[in-house]
């Protein structure tokens, strides 16, 4: 029994272990992306995506729904009238997915900098390239 704690405590079981599920990991990965594009294509996925945003922008702005729970439902069901009015069969996983996909790049997209911080840079930049007034 001691032997066995003390390989399972060892660094070098610890970095099998990481590796292991590091390799299990990557191949559940590429296996789910493998079934996602057979079964969706190049253009049907481009399109899901901006309906995607699309019905998270909705579900934000129509007041409807007040928790985030409520609003991703909201977001989702409008996807779906989206996408049957397109005539796309794609299931509620892989639409609940772009979902998150969208609200994930709404909330991390940076904000673009305020002219008067752009109009102080250019300013200064000018400055820079006048030339040093004569004694």
């Amino acid at each position: 029994m001691e032997l066995v704690q003390q390989i399972l405590s060892s660094p070098e079981f610890v970095a099998l272990l990481i590796t292991v599920i590091t390799a299990v990991v990557g191949f559940v990965g590429k296996s789910l992306r493998d079934l996602i594009g057979s079964k969706v294509s190049a253009e049907q996925l481009q399109l899901l995506m901006v309906i995607a945003k699309q019905a998270v922008a909705v579900a934000e702005q129509t007041g409807i729904a007040k928790t985030g729970a409520e609003k991703k439902a909201e977001a989702i069901r409008v996807a779906q009238v989206y996408l049957d009015a397109y005539g796309i069969k794609i299931d509620a996983a892989r639409v609940a997915a772009a979902i998150e996909a969208a609200v994930f790049t709404e909330l991390t997209k940076l904000e673009p900098a305020p002219d008067v911080i752009t109009e102080a840079a250019v300013d200064a930049l000018a400055e820079e390239d006048e030339p040093a007034p004569a004694n």
